[in-house]
């Protein structure tokens, strides 16, 4: 049994994290990680800290043919019932493959949906240049926009009943088993350049569907043109939003997967601290909207309380976030 295979036994038996024993050793995650995937090897000095932190011998760390059956009896990490679960290589693998598996199918149902106007905004424009009455133009367009709003709606619901088995990923703390960290961090690196190439390919077709937009608009072009227009944004602003969403998912469920960002076990307790925070928000949006509403008549105008919401909820999120984090 070598150095590597020894220092995540006994780091798992103990019940700690890569994050907790990186700090009772003062290095850094990463150094852990290393230490355990068999990359590099902690100093003597780190080699005698690890043997008072466990309370084995120098000589059970360093002598390959002593293994864990040379450990005094004690409690390992099943027998802790709060100890977190163990992610497995074939978990983590199955849900890559998932995963890469529905990115098709999301990120085509999230760019139907951007695109649903596009059949409406079509038919307006050709009743605008008189070649088809107003009322069966609209009609016809908003049936369409609902047919496609209902179907995409459809796929990312049973896209998630799918991705549903893994949603403790992003709630609760785990550990990956032995290995399966290396390999996660190897498929990571191999992904992260087409990552980059995809973000920055999705922001510049972002600004260029701007562009034609502001141009007609400059030029007072006719209602005609700008409906064309903004149709042709619509589908700038999906594609660029599939090239995303292809890679992006899957590099969140590897960010997922190695508790990365957003998905560190600090986060996560941060997220289930603000959970009460959040319904309590978005409950007071739903009746504030509904009740402006109802109130006003104005149902074509009270919509924007939605992103006006979504904005100041970052923000009190962000807050919260802070001041939770230095508690």
């Amino acid at each position: 049994m070598i150095l590597a295979e020894k220092i995540a036994l006994l780091r798992r038996r103990c019940g700690m994290s890569q994050e907790e024993l990186a700090e009772q050793m003062q290095v850094s995650r990463q150094s852990v990680s290393k230490w355990e995937s068999g990359a590099s090897i902690p100093d003597l000095e780190k080699i005698l800290r690890l043997s008072a932190l466990f309370g084995v011998s120098t000589d059970f760390l360093l002598k390959d043919e002593l293994d864990e059956r040379a450990l005094p009896a004690g409690p390992g990490p099943d027998a802790d019932p709060n100890a977190p679960r163990t992610l497995t290589a074939e978990e983590a693998d199955a849900c890559l493959t998932l995963y890469e598996g529905l990115t098709g199918r999301i990120a085509a149902a999230v760019a139907a949906l951007i695109l649903s106007p596009v059949p409406f905004l079509a038919l307006m424009s050709r009743a605008e240049a008189g070649q088809m009455r107003e009322d069966l133009a609209a009609g016809v367009g908003l049936s369409v926009l609902l047919v496609i709003v209902a179907a995409a709606v459809a796929v990312l619901v049973l896209t998630g009943m799918q991705l549903a088995r893994y949603d403790y990923l992003e709630k609760e703390p785990f550990r990956l088993a032995y290995g399966v960290e290396g390999v996660l961090l190897h498929r990571k690196e191999e992904l992260e350049p087409r990552f980059r190439v995809s973000v920055a390919l999705g922001v510049v077709l972002f600004i260029l569907s701007l562009a034609p937009l502001l141009l007609a608009a400059g030029l007072g072009a006719p209602d005609p043109v700008v409906l064309g227009l903004i149709c042709l944004l619509l589908a700038l602003v999906a594609l660029g939003v599939a090239i995303i969403l292809r890679t992006g998912l899957v590099y969140g469920c590897l960010n997922k997967l190695l508790q990365l960002g957003d998905y560190s076990p600090e986060n996560k307790r941060l997220e289930k601290r603000l959970e009460p925070f959040a319904g309590a928000y978005w409950c007071a949006v739903t009746a504030g909207y509904l009740l402006w509403s109802f109130w006003t008549g104005r149902w074509d105008f009270t919509w924007l309380v939605w992103p006006v919401a979504a904005v100041a909820y970052a923000a009190l999120h962000a807050v919260l976030q802070g001041v939770l984090g230095r508690r």
